[in-house]
Order: structure tokens, then C-alpha cells, then sequence
């Protein structure tokens, strides 16, 4: 145990309320010095008040800790059992996690933890606000539920910690987001949306096919990841120069000199041209600006349009995206897969 600090601002700030609160509350204690993971250096946290609420303090002095933000973890002991706080982010925490499980006390609590039952609700195309949201007027974590609400490749995902003889509250609390963010909800399980898609086509019997322009055959990629894909998956089309679009997937010529390459109305012919190419039963297409050239005031970098083609009608979307061009591609990716997703669910609806 270490004296309070005099001059606050020798300290630099390391953490945030939530956590602090946390730790407050299950250390029952305002001031620690404990060892950091990554270093032989001495980590000192402090809870305290300010006017921006709770907050965690580390010395400065210490290399960058004083310029810049960087992940700590802590392993507190205190007199009601042992606290550890890890970072969120999977990169923070997969560089902590090795150095964390040497340490005796993050041991010694993993050899008693009993594993709880745990939920999954996974929603695309809402806010992780809005879900938050729809968890608090749904009554919130308590009464042996635990909720965490994390964005995973551009969904959030809501999880539930259900401890024993807490189901029935669990179930309130999942019944109360299926009500009020159910238009968001898509599946309740892991598997990824890739896997989601070739599950769906293989229910109907349709096969799948892709054409992409600025992911480059990224879409394929993910659904060809899938083992057993080749159930339905038959194809991609990669068109990503204009002379492609049209010879390979009969784009019209006209159509590209009066629309452009990145327009609703390629990514409708794309699409078509590769159903009907690869005599797909559904075919999704991807055209747009990545960046960081090729951009103009009317079509800015992140424009992105995709559409989705099936015997029983089609899907569009147009995405404005930030980021740069990898991620650009990446949520272009997603989104194209979940078009596709929604396309094959509503035609399995109508089908009933």
C-alpha cells in the first residue's frame, strides 16, 4: 500500500469509469500498487473523484504512458478475492493475455471458475447506442444476469452471462431485445453471417455466385471459406476494369458511359450478368470507390453500391463508408454478405 499522491497532475489517465467503478466496487479499495504484465516497472492505479467521475491514474515518467494511451492490465488482491482487469480490444488483450495467465493469482482464479451458461443476440444495421439502449428498457443486467455488448465485424453482438437458477431472467431480458430490436435481430447463434449465407442456400437449393469490382473477390473468399460451400457456391466474377463488366457480365457499354462503373445500375447488371454467366440461382454484386484515388465530388471515396439478385426479386443497398481502403473493402464485404443473407432469408419467409 502506497501513499495517496499529492499533485494529481504527475499522474496520467489509464482508464475509465466503468472500469474503475468495477474495480471500486469489487476491491472495496481507492489506491493500489501492483505489478504491470508487460514490464518489471510498478503500475499504480488510483480511484478517486473528479469532475469527469472515476478514473485510474498511472505515474507518469514511464517511456510513453505519459503521451500516449496504452493498454494496462491488473491483477488487484484484496481482502473479498482477487480483480483482474484486462483490456477490451482482441488486439490489447491477445498481446496481454500470455503474460496474464503466468501470473499466479489469474491462476489460481481460472482453476475455480465455473463456466456460466452464455447467450448470444446478434443485430446488423443498428447502433451499438440503440441496442444499449433497448438492453436498459428491457431492465438491464442484474438479479444474476451479466450482459456485455460488443461491435464484432460491423454487428453488435449482445452476450449473456446467466448464472445458476437466473434462466427466467434471462429469458425477460432476451424476450425485452427480440421486442424492441428485433427488426435488427438476425440469428442467435455463432456462426459467422459467410456461414449463415450457404446454410440459407442450401435450405432452398439455390446456388451462389459473386460480382466484385472494389473487394476484389473478398465476398467469394469468405463464402468459400465455408466448408461444404461448394454445395452452392459456383462462382465469382472479379470485373474490376469497365471492359470486364461489360464482356464478362454483359454490362452494357451505354450504361457505363451514362451511369459509371460505381452506380445502382452497374451493380443491378453485374449482378444479372453473373446469374445469368454462371447460371447462379442468386448472385450478389460489389462496385464502388476504396480509395484513396478515383474519387470525384459526386462519388466520394466509400461509395459503395451492392445488389442482390434471386428468382423471387432483388435487394439494393448504396453505403457511404469511412476509413481507409482496407477497411472500405472490409465493410463493403460484410455488408454485401448480409444483403445476400437477407435476400435468401425473406425468400424463405415467402416461401412458407
Amino acid at each position: 500500500m502506497v501513499d495517496r499522491p499529492a499533485r494529481l497532475e504527475d499522474y496520467a489517465l489509464l482508464g475509465d469509469c466503468h472500469t474503475a467503478a468495477l474495480v471500486s466496487r469489487e476491491g472495496s479499495i481507492d489506491w493500489w500498487c501492483v505489478p504491470r504484465f508487460d514490464s518489471g516497472a510498478c503500475f499504480a492505479a488510483m480511484l478517486g473523484h473528479a469532475e469527469h467521475g472515476r478514473f485510474l491514474l498511472a505515474p507518469v515518467g514511464e517511456g510513453e504512458v505519459e503521451r500516449h494511451y496504452r493498454p494496462q492490465s491488473l491483477v488487484l488482491e484484496t481482502e473479498r478475492g482477487t480483480v483482474v482487469v484486462l483490456p477490451g480490444p482482441p488486439s490489447e488483450l491477445r498481446r496481454l493475455w500470455p503474460s496474464a495467465l503466468e501470473s499466479e493469482p489469474v491462476r489460481q482464479v481460472l482453476s475455480r471458475a465455473r463456466e456460466p451458461e452464455r447467450r448470444v443476440l446478434r443485430f446488423y444495421g443498428s447502433s451499438e447506442s440503440e441496442i444499449a439502449r433497448a438492453l436498459e428498457e428491457s431492465g438491464g443486467e442484474g438479479d444474476g444476469v451479466t450482459a456485455t455488448i460488443c461491435a464484432r465485424e460491423f454487428e453488435i453482438h449482445v452476450d449473456l452471462f446467466v448464472d445458476e437458477g437466473a434462466r427466467a431472467r434471462a429469458d425477460e431480458l432476451a424476450a425485452g431485445l427480440r421486442e424492441r430490436a428485433g427488426r435488427h435481430l438476425f440469428v442467435e447463434d455463432e456462426r459467422p453471417v459467410e456461414q449463415l449465407v450457404v446454410d440459407l442456400a442450401r435450405e432452398r437449393g439455390w446456388t451462389l455466385a459473386t460480382a466484385e469490382s472494389c473487394t476484389g473477390g473478398l465476398v467469394a473468399g469468405r463464402l468459400t471459406s465455408v466448408p461444404g460451400s461448394s454445395d452452392v457456391f459456383l462462382g465469382a466474377v472479379v470485373a474490376y476494369a469497365d471492359e470486364v463488366k461489360a464482356r464478362e457480365l454483359d454490362v452494357p457499354t451505354e450504361m457505363l458511359e451514362a451511369y459509371g462503373a460505381v452506380s445502382a445500375e452497374a451493380a443491378a447488371a453485374m449482378a444479372e450478368g453473373a446469374r445469368t454467366r454462371l447460371e447462379a440461382d442468386v448472385a450478389v454484386a460489389v462496385t464502388g470507390i476504396a480509395g484513396p484515388g478515383g474519387s470525384t465530388p459526386e462519388k466520394p471515396v466509400g461509395l459503395v453500391y451492392l445488389h442482390a439478385a434471386g428468382p423471387d426479386g432483388s435487394l439494393a443497398r448504396q453505403l457511404d463508408l469511412p476509413g481507409d481502403r482496407e477497411a472500405i473493402r472490409a465493410r463493403s464485404t460484410v455488408a454485401a454478405l448480409h444483403l445476400v443473407r437477407m435476400l435468401l432469408a425473406r425468400s424463405r419467409d415467402d416461401s412458407v
